[in-house]
């Protein structure tokens, strides 16, 4: 109800279609004057994760109050995905404000229910312009950051795009002992066999998927290219002889490190409920995301040689397999994107395919386009990443203006470039 309230001139003008969808998300339709163009679409969801009890006390502000603190939005939601929705909004509510008729037509698409899957929102989305015949020249989504210092001597920002995102599963990890009195406790117990087998999944990487003319050769190459260290610039260019020390660089950084290999980490415990009783069932929860280099199943298997005990059962709850990759650079979709990118800041040194690590509503619209990337334009460094499902997530006042005129920027190049469209302004009591 807020949006329709706040951005009714938006959702009432005579260019703009609003749609309901299954029953909470929302399909917005922009006409543009050119029929013979394709449609691109730009997706943003209303869902966020839980802001937990136990964290309330860190936060700096309670997560939900939305407040602004020494220049910026605090609040569950501010980066993972309220801030590129309301962007959107931002942004066509601008394009209308100035009389101009876009050129391409394109479509807003919010979602209700992506953190657990988009079961309901974009498939259905994604299956109401499917039934209608529509194809897209291109879809963007929420992706990955504008990212500094991701390896060591690439000291410039580089937007990193994706075209691509890894595979999703969950395993249940269980351990079934004799349970009994704490007074007398067993050799072995199932809070023992457990926490000995979620060290070992710990402490295990999976192996790095660094190939020459892989998904990541665009993006060491450019990190080569803006490198001040002599030594990363010969490593990221002979990747066939220097793959273990690139490796190494990689892994030294948490984001780094998931772009090049499937990873896991457990996520969920549950066992034990009274302080003088031994448990005799102990399971937890490991989620894998799964490069595109490999597949579910060969990830379950690397879990079962890395536990290898017979007290241990291992059963997948549910699970996605990685995305196709899309079409980069020389493609229309992503060079407009990096022109955006380019036109819009200075700082910005390259725009490179990546692969995204996590997981969107993207895949739903896969029978629209096979051109699909997953991008937000916001800073990140490799200690912060704008507070992704944790705590005291923000996005700064700065990145947000950043954003509604990259999306204005793209508008006006997805039309070929016909299509003017003044700077966007923002003052903090407009937030």
């Amino acid at each position: 109800d807020m949006l329709f309230r706040y951005y009714d001139r938006v959702f009432n003008h005579a260019l703009v279609t609003v749609e309901i969808v299954a029953n909470y998300s929302i399909l917005v339709g922009v006409k543009g004057s050119d029929s013979s163009l394709k449609p691109f679409l730009m997706s943003a969801h209303m869902d966020v994760v839980p802001a937990s009890d136990g964290d309330s006390e860190s936060w700096v502000v309670p997560p939900f109050s939305g407040e602004l603190l020494d220049g910026y939005l605090y609040g569950r939601g501010a980066v993972d995905n309220k801030a590129s929705l309301i962007a959107h909004l931002e942004c066509l509510s601008h394009v209308l404000e100035c009389g101009i008729i876009p050129f391409r037509s394109f479509y807003l698409s919010f979602g209700h229910d992506e953190e657990v899957s988009g079961e309901e929102g974009a498939a259905a989305i994604g299956g109401l312009l499917d039934d209608r015949g529509i194809q897209l020249e291109f879809l963007l989504d929420e992706g990955m950051p504008i990212v500094n210092k991701i390896i060591p001597g690439v000291n410039q920002p580089i937007a990193m795009v994706g075209v691509a995102e890894k595979g999703y599963v969950d395993f249940n990890i269980s351990v079934n002992l004799k349970s009994g009195h704490s007074s007398i406790p067993p050799s072995s117990t199932a809070i023992g066999v457990l926490s000995a087998a979620l060290h070992r999944i710990s402490s295990t990487a999976l192996a790095n998927q660094l190939n020459e003319g892989g998904l990541e050769t665009a993006f060491l190459s450019q990190c080569g290219r803006l490198s001040s260290s002599w030594i990363t610039r010969i490593a990221l260019a002979n990747l066939w002889l220097f793959r273990p020390l690139v490796d190494y660089f990689m892994s030294s950084n948490d984001v780094a490190n998931a772009l090049i290999r499937s990873t896991w980490v457990p996520t969920v415990v549950n066992c034990g409920t009274k302080f003088n009783v031994v448990p005799g069932h102990c399971s937890a929860v490991v989620n894998a995301r799964v490069h595109p280099q490999q597949t579910v199943d060969e990830v379950r298997g690397a879990l079962q040689r890395t536990l290898s005990d017979p007290r241990i059962s291992i059963s997948a709850i549910e699970s996605s397999p990685p995305s196709s990759v899309s079409p980069d650079i020389g493609t229309f979709g992503f060079d407009c994107i990096e022109a955006a990118l380019l036109v819009g800041s200075p700082v910005i040194k390259a725009v490179s395919p990546v692969l995204f690590t996590g997981g969107t509503d993207s895949w739903h619209f896969s029978s629209l386009t096979d051109k699909v990337y997953r991008f937000q334009p916001f800073s990140a460094s490799p200690t912060d990443t704008g507070g992704f499902h944790a705590v005291n997530e923000r996005i700064s006042l700065q990145d947000f203006q950043f954003m509604v005129n990259f999306y204005l920027n793209l508008v006006q190049i997805a039309s070929d470039g016909r299509t003017s469209i003044p700077r966007h302004t923002h003052s903090s009591n407009d937030l």
